[in-house]
């Protein structure tokens, strides 16, 4: 029973959001997308619920595959302790 909490700064998704956006096409102001980020965090703080035991996996300037390998190395490490 591994559970992992992924995060990243405001800053930060709102680079990867406005950047995929972009991609679809759609013009978009990095700022305009960091303060909806901004509002939705606020609004989301009250309502969301991290366990206690969770491992907190940081995917600042992180590739997918390098998260992928730290998964991969967690749960390796948890079936490890859990014998």
């Amino acid at each position: 029973d591994l559970k992992i909490y992924l995060d990243a700064s405001v800053e930060e998704r709102a680079l990867r959001r406005a950047s995929e956006l972009r991609d679809q096409g759609r013009t978009v102001e990095y700022l305009d997308v960091l303060n909806d980020l901004i509002r939705r965090d606020t609004r989301d703080a009250q309502n969301t619920f991290r366990a206690a035991d969770a491992v907190a996996l940081s995917t600042e300037g992180r590739s997918p595959e390098q998260l992928v390998d730290d998964i991969v190395n967690l749960i390796g490490m948890a079936e490890q302790s859990s014998g």
